[in-house]
């Protein structure tokens, strides 16, 4: 096979198998639903961590369900821009709970997730019974996509996505993608298919309001009609015309939503980035076949030097070219890394993002990598019984071993979820890890800035204020061109009482925010605290430049110019103050 469409045989739409389901379908849904519930029901713990706190508590436009336009218009500097519909789902759960009461929120980011379960064992299922498939795989249909659907939602990468509130996103778009390609498939086997066709298309366009990586969706279905359906490119679209053309138009929200939402500040050049993405890769493999030990943030070094990415683009370019020549001789198998591939590709390969790897963006990803592991394990154990060709025949012995070994994995996968949940439960175990990782991964030489800002803040907030500043102090030698660690570290020792230790940050954070009036209203409360009025007055007058209406700013300007140098009556605060909010850039 060539893939031209003269070529091809002609293949049949969808075979369902003759043997009744519908009981053997509810005992898988419900095996389904318990097993998801109780690997997850103690994430309802978790607390805002990291962007939560931008997406969730400091997210001003999810507080008025009547104020539509600004749910659905996020500002730029949330980490919900250009995510009108997941940002409508926060402001349901803020009119329900409010920022404190977060069962709410963790119950909606459960729900998608099972569900989206649901949508990957509908989606395996009518996929082993059409023509391609179902005479080797067809018996087994049912409890071979159950298997994949369970090693999926079961594993503990994705719990970045379900429990981390705010990744929200990285799940709803995921039930979306499923969604958009199950309706399209429900509709290839139809005798009317315009309703599942069109629910194909408003899949699509949710997904393309939520994220990005929706954009590989309509490509996902066509590469889907000519592997399993109609075996043919031109095939698929000359049948399906009207679907392929709605699917297309969804692009238009997504165009839309970029071009009314401003890039995100300190991105990486575009070949910087792609040649470190060969490693990122590399490591998400890995984290699937063995997810220990697990990091919100795993520091990972750009790839500078030759050594750091010619290896890892070797390997990537292999697995590749078997993707792509198994796509082109038609071979089923490769839809598994033409999923994998295509739905990483916005965030590995065309758009830069600033930071290189995150978890969550394998949550979609990784079901091409289970339904690969589950039904190839099977096929493979239906050969070695047969010795020749599998016709889907396995023993009743080997079913037997075959669930078995699947319950295994499934309950390995379910009790490392169960146990990376609780990292969420508080601040100082969420950070924690990313600081240790260090130890445990020889790869990783650096530290990592958010981990140690991340745990310095929150020890100080647990009133574990020694071990927080030391942390903070990591935190700027990680990086000391970073604003953040000069505010954290400065609000933290004035916090102490440490005012003189504080003016170096202080000097530094003006030079790199100096267009923020409360850098220089602490710098000038440091001043004046050291007995050096004259500087004091200078910053309070900069920091009234730039906020004219604080009246706070204006009272200790002329508290100082008032008389002799004297201690601000007001004390300082308790905690370090949060930083005015700017634009998220870790959610991509």
């Amino acid at each position: 096979m060539n893939g031209s469409d003269t070529l091809e045989p002609p293949v049949a739409e969808i075979r369902l198998a003759s043997t009744p389901t519908r009981p053997h379908l509810l005992v898988a849904v419900v095996v389904l639903l318990v097993a998801g519930f109780a690997a997850y029901w103690n994430s309802f713990a978790g607390v805002l961590v990291f962007d939560d706190i931008q997406a969730i508590q400091d997210n001003a436009s999810i507080r008025s369900l009547g104020n539509l336009r600004a749910v659905l218009c996020p500002p730029a500097s949330s980490p919900m821009a250009g995510r009108p519909l997941v940002n409508l789902t926060l402001a349901v759960n803020y009119a329900i709970g409010g920022a404190e009461e977060l069962w709410s929120y963790h119950a909606v980011n459960l729900a998608i997730h099972l569900l989206a379960a649901l949508a990957l064992m509908g989606v395996v299922r009518r996929t082993l019974l059409t023509a391609p498939l179902v005479e080797r795989l067809g018996r087994a249909a049912l409890p071979l996509a159950t298997g994949v659907a369970l090693v999926w939602m079961l594993h503990p990468l994705q719990t970045e996505a379900v429990t981390y509130l705010s990744q929200r996103s990285e799940s709803l778009v995921g039930l979306l993608y499923l969604l958009t390609l199950y309706c399209a498939i429900r509709g290839a086997g139809s005798t009317k298919p315009a309703g599942w066709y069109l629910a194909a298309v408003v899949s699509c366009a949710a997904g393309m309001a939520s994220k990005t990586v929706m954009v590989t969706a309509p490509v996902a279905v066509w590469v889907y009609d000519r592997l399993f359906l109609t075996g043919g490119w031109g095939k698929a679209l000359a049948r399906r015309w009207p679907l392929y053309v709605g699917l297309a138009a969804t692009w238009a929200i997504l165009a839309a939503l970029a071009w009314t939402t401003p890039p995100a500040a300190n991105l990486p050049s575009l070949g910087r980035y792609v040649a470190t993405q060969p490693s990122v890769i590399l490591q998400y493999l890995l984290l699937a076949v063995w997810p220990i030990p697990q990091s919100a943030d795993y520091a990972w070094p750009w790839a500078e030097r030759t050594v750091q990415f010619v290896p890892q683009s070797v390997i990537m370019v292999i697995l590749l070219v078997v993707t792509v020549w198994g796509l082109v001789r038609g071979r089923v198998v490769a839809m598994a890394g033409v999923w994998f591939f295509l739905i990483l590709l916005p965030t590995s390969s065309i758009v830069p993002m600033a930071d290189p790897i995150f978890e969550h963006r394998l949550y979609l990803p990784l079901a091409g990598l289970a339904a690969l592991a589950v039904i190839g394990g099977y096929g493979l154990m239906a050969s070695s019984a047969e010795g020749k060709k599998s016709t889907g025949k396995v023993p009743p012995a080997g079913q037997a071993l075959g669930a078995l070994l699947v319950i295994l994995v499934a309950a390995c996968l379910g009790w490392l979820t169960h146990q990376r949940n609780k990292v969420y439960g508080n601040s100082v175990d969420f950070w924690r890890p990313v600081v240790d990782i260090q130890k445990l991964n020889a790869r990783i030489n650096t530290r990592s800035f958010r981990g140690e800002c991340g745990l310095g803040n929150a020890l100080i907030k647990a009133g574990q204020d020694k071990e927080g500043i030391d942390h903070l102090l990591n935190a700027l030698r990680a990086d000391s061109d970073r604003w953040e660690g000069h505010w954290y570290w400065a609000s933290a020792v004035m916090a102490a009482g440490q005012h003189a230790d504080a003016i170096g940050s202080l000097r530094r954070l003006v030079r790199l925010r100096g267009n923020w009036a409360e850098p220089y209203r602490m710098l000038g409360e440091c001043y004046e605290r050291v007995g050096q009025p004259n500087l004091a007055v200078d910053c309070y007058q900069k920091a009234l430049e730039r906020a004219p209406g604080n009246a706070a700013i204006r009272a200790a300007l002329e508290r100082v110019k008032g008389g002799p140098p004297t201690r601000p009556t007001s004390p300082p605060a308790s905690r370090p103050t949060s930083p005015p909010a700017s634009r998220a850039t870790s959610q991509a």
